[in-house]
């Protein structure tokens, strides 16, 4: 027996009268699925247990939706709002160079990037193999950078966070879309995959036995970087590292360039050399060495310091990940890029 039932249509609640073929309609559809496997994004600023339990069954009906396209054209656009979607921050890097023109720009060409790919994953002539191309995205790392990663539809909800979940409410969405199975097969098939990628036990955080203190600095990014801000901006952090101090802490962990120079052998250098004696400490800062600019964690604890250099850099925004000559000879003729430090195994 075949099942009649259409589990998840696109829109059960547009009026039946709406011109289904319009051009707003089909853009409005083709976002409503970017958003849908985008969910997980958003809603995580709404921090109740509804929208986790929702979120990933939210992703489920996304990819549902997305098998249901039959055109390339749907494809690459889902392709292209989902790039814009997960990435759009991407763009704003262009603000700290004086670039402000190239937001925009940079948005609109990562979303065309998504889009080729998902109207590549396209060409497949069946839907299950459809669906393990999207699936294979997220083991493309471009510029070294772990971009479309589907695990975040595992971080909240039922799913196991692995592999496992991963892969089953991939499973669960195929399943869904094929009317091939009769209705008590796939309802069975579907609680076995469910149960399958269920989240059994409690992942708990592991908690350090020491006691600590966030140091959040709250400055803006065109004032952080100033020179006539630098002794200003540093001075109060030695302070609250003292304040720490006076409030019996272990460890404190300060933001990433929060020292907004090249720390080493410099008097604020001696001076967090110094207070290690009494708090461990972890901040960010440059580090030049042997001439190339890195982006750092220093450690400092009973006097001495340990440096470890950033592996993974943003691109655009901490590298040039291309045409590096041609953008700092004609665009950013004044602007040094970060180096990449050695793996941590390297350390």
């Amino acid at each position: 027996m075949k099942l009649k039932l259409n589990f998840l249509p696109y829109f059960s609640f547009i009026p039946k009268k709406l011109n289904t073929n319009s051009t707003i309609f089909k853009i409005i559809k083709v976002f409503f699925i970017a958003f849908l496997l985008s969910n997980c994004i958003y809603l995580s600023f709404f921090e109740n247990i509804f929208t986790q339990a929702i979120s990933s069954f939210l992703a489920i009906w996304g990819l549902v939706l997305l098998l249901k396209s039959k055109s390339p054209k749907q494809y690459f656009w889902i392709g292209f709002f989902v790039g814009i979607l997960w990435f759009w921050w991407i763009g704003l890097s262009s603000i700290y160079f004086d670039l402000n023109y190239l937001v925009p720009i940079v948005i609109i060409l990562i979303g065309i990037v998504y889009g080729i790919l998902f109207r590549i994953c396209y060409l497949f002539k069946f839907d299950f193999l459809r669906l393990c191309g999207i699936f294979c995205l997220s083991f493309i790392h471009p510029l070294g950078f772990d971009w479309l990663n589907w695990g975040v539809y595992t971080v909240y909800g039922f799913f196991d966070p692995s592999y496992r979940g991963i892969i089953c409410i991939f499973l669960l969405a195929y399943i869904i879309h094929e009317n091939y199975i009769s209705r008590y097969y796939k309802i069975a098939i579907l609680l076995i995959i469910f149960f399958i990628g269920f989240q059994y036990d409690e992942k708990k955080s592991e908690e350090l036995n020491l006691s600590y203190k966030l140091i959040s600095t709250d400055i803006s990014q065109d004032q952080k970087f100033l020179q006539e801000n630098v002794s200003v901006n540093s001075d109060n952090l030695i302070k609250e590292i003292i304040q720490a101090i006076n409030e019996k802490k272990e460890l404190v962990i300060l933001p990433e360039t929060a020292f907004a120079f090249n720390l080493k052998n410099t008097l604020y250098e001696k001076m967090l050399k110094e207070l290690s004696y009494q708090i461990i400490i972890i901040t960010g800062a440059f580090n030049i060495q042997e001439g190339k600019t890195y982006n750092s964690t220093y450690i400092f604890k009973g006097g001495n310091s340990y440096i470890l250099n950033k592996h993974f850099l943003v691109p655009f925004g901490e590298e040039i990940p291309f045409f590096k000559k041609t953008i700092q000879k004609y665009f950013l003729p004044n602007i040094a890029e970060f180096d990449q430090g050695p793996l941590q195994s390297k350390y």
